[in-house]
């Protein structure tokens, strides 16, 4: 019994040097290693033991890419700890399933898990696992869309991190919430904050929180129009992220710098810097970035006249944003595709409209706790996208769906017409297949890492690029269908048109008064010529740019 206990133990500590060495080859022969040990412990009934094996191969195969093996390694270690009360090992158990979930892009999934532990971590007391998981937490629901929960989860994490010292944890809170005030548009607020935070960082040396706080302080400046202000902060944030070798950071910061000068009119400046931020984006997998200069790049291009350019980024943008849950650059997006098609196709327009502001209905409809100020602020930030989307649709007669916009007391969706319905839902269905398929490809990307693929890896790569590039297709072909459904009459004016007399029936009733003999002409005039006046006039009153048909 004692030597096959000692056997399993060496094959366990041999599992854990192997995938420290952290290749590829080391990490699967850590995987055989571990799963011997664990045959051993089972045999043993060890189960802590087994479940300390589970646990390895469930990182091991987490970071392989084999995310679905991950999962039911980490599932199956969790009954042990559950048994013996272990809660401190359960709930860094139910991290781990809510980091994976969270790799896979499935946020809400990922929230489930993490939620879970946060309660385990209270329990026994320690702070500071505790307060990391807030914050995770108040990442997630910032995210998607929810300032409120997302406070809430951040005013909880502070007192931790001070109750334990922590000047870095302390300071990314202050960010955090700061940032979340400055989504929301109350820029006082969020200064507050973010210059507690600064001097913090400061203090203990920590280069990337005082960088991401310079970044957030230009944000503001941005947003209240300073923009040489905000350049002055952009540009002490990128040299920080180039110093610490923060690429994501940096490419972000690189996003920021274009858009000041973007609104300063410098295009080509902006333009220099977005083409930065873009290949770097990239080379780090950093989607959200992406989406952003993506999104951007296409302003300067709708701006400097190449509508076609700007168009194909703002749906390249969208794709991105829609696969990382980034409903900012979502709503972004969505609104520059209605500006830019205001003018060639309305009724597309609203259609991009309508979903743009049903987004900031739904972050509206995610923050009545929060202070007054604070929803009126945000509403005024946003005022614009709702007053111009009324104009399009009152331009277009649609006064009702206009009323319905400009009632900034309802948090409720928008209503969609029966044609904007239909294509709504499947443009949403194509979008979310096009997004999953970003996703299962960048997923597969980032388990490889940068080591080359195995022959069987390039094979799968390439198959996931394929079902992109499908679904890509399949997205842009709905697209021109939508855009030709729009283009077209509505049905009923359609159905107007084809219920009013043809010319050869004006011809008949104008030839009808002009051979009529003399007795009959009063009767005539008193009936055939006034129904003639009165289609004449149908046409007139309901399509003036109708040319007269009785030419």
């Amino acid at each position: 019994m004692k030597e096959k206990y000692d056997k399993a133990t060496r094959l366990y500590e041999e599992g854990v040097t192997l995938a420290d060495a952290g290749t590829a080859e080391s990490m699967q022969a850590a995987l055989q290693k571990f799963e011997q040990a664990r045959r051993l412990f089972q045999e043993l009934n060890a189960q802590l033991d087994e479940a300390y094996c589970l646990e390895w191969l469930g990182s091991v195969s987490d970071s392989l890419g084999d995310k679905q093996k991950a999962l039911d390694y980490f599932e199956q270690a969790l009954p042990p700890y559950r048994t013996v009360d272990d809660k401190d090992r359960e709930a860094g158990t139910l991290n781990n399933i809510g980091k994976v979930y969270s790799e896979l892009g499935e946020e809400r999934q990922a929230l489930k898990f993490f939620t879970e532990s946060l309660p385990l971590y209270h329990a026994v007391a320690d702070k500071g696992s505790e307060a990391n998981m807030l914050i995770v937490i108040g990442i997630i629901y910032s995210d998607l869309g929810d300032k409120q929960q997302a406070l809430k989860y951040y005013n909880e994490a502070l007192p931790l991190y001070r109750a334990v010292d922590d000047k870095g944890g302390e300071a990314t809170t202050l960010n955090n919430i700061g940032k979340v005030y400055s989504d929301l548009s109350d820029k006082q607020q969020a200064l507050k904050y973010y210059n507690e935070a600064l001097p913090l960082a400061r203090e203990i040396g920590d280069k990337s929180v005082e960088a991401n706080t310079l970044k957030y302080i230009g944000v503001v400046y941005w947003d209240l129009g300073e923009q040489r202000q905000a350049l002055k902060f952009f540009t002490e944030s990128l040299l920080l992220h180039r110093v610490i070798g923060d690429k994501s950071g940096e490419a972000g910061t690189l996003n920021d710098i274009g858009r000041a000068y973007s609104n300063l009119g410098e295009n080509e400046q902006a333009l220099r810097y977005y083409n930065e931020a873009l290949p770097l984006a990239r080379e780090i997998g950093d989607k959200s970035v992406e989406a952003n200069a993506l999104n951007n790049i296409g302003v300067v291009c709708s701006a400097l006249g190449d509508k076609q350019r700007a168009l194909k980024l703002y749906n390249e943008s969208l794709s991105l944003s829609r696969a990382v849950e980034n409903k900012d650059v979502e709503a972004t997006t969505l609104y520059n595709l209605f500006y830019i098609l205001s003018a060639v196709n309305p009724g597309f327009a609203v259609f991009y409209g309508k979903q743009a502001v049903n987004i900031y209905q739904s972050l509206r409809s995610n923050m009545q706790e929060l202070d007054e100020s604070v929803k009126q602020a945000f509403l005024k930030s946003n005022e614009i996208f709702y007053r111009e989307l009324a104009d399009a649709l009152t331009n277009q007669q649609r006064f009702t769906e206009a009323q319905q916009v400009l009632d900034f007391r309802q948090v409720a969706l928008l209503t969609f017409t029966t044609l904007e319905a239909g294509l709504t839902a499947a443009f949403n269905q194509k979008l979310e297949t096009l997004a999953a398929a970003i996703r299962a490809l960048d997923e597969y990307k980032r388990g490889i890492g940068e080591r080359a693929p195995t022959t069987d890896e390039a094979a799968q790569l390439q198959s996931l690029a394929d079902e992109q590039i499908a679904a890509n297709d399949d997205y842009l072909a709905f697209l021109k269908l939508a855009e030709r459904e729009f283009a077209a009459p509505p049905t009923e004016q359609v159905e107007a048109i084809a219920g009013l007399p043809t010319k050869e029936e004006f011809v008949s009733k104008l030839m009808f008064v002009i051979n009529a003999q003399a007795q009959r002409l009063v009767t005539v005039i008193n009936a055939v010529p006034r129904n003639l006046a009165v289609d004449i006039k149908q046409i007139k009153d309901k399509f003036p740019d109708v040319p007269d048909l009785t030419q």
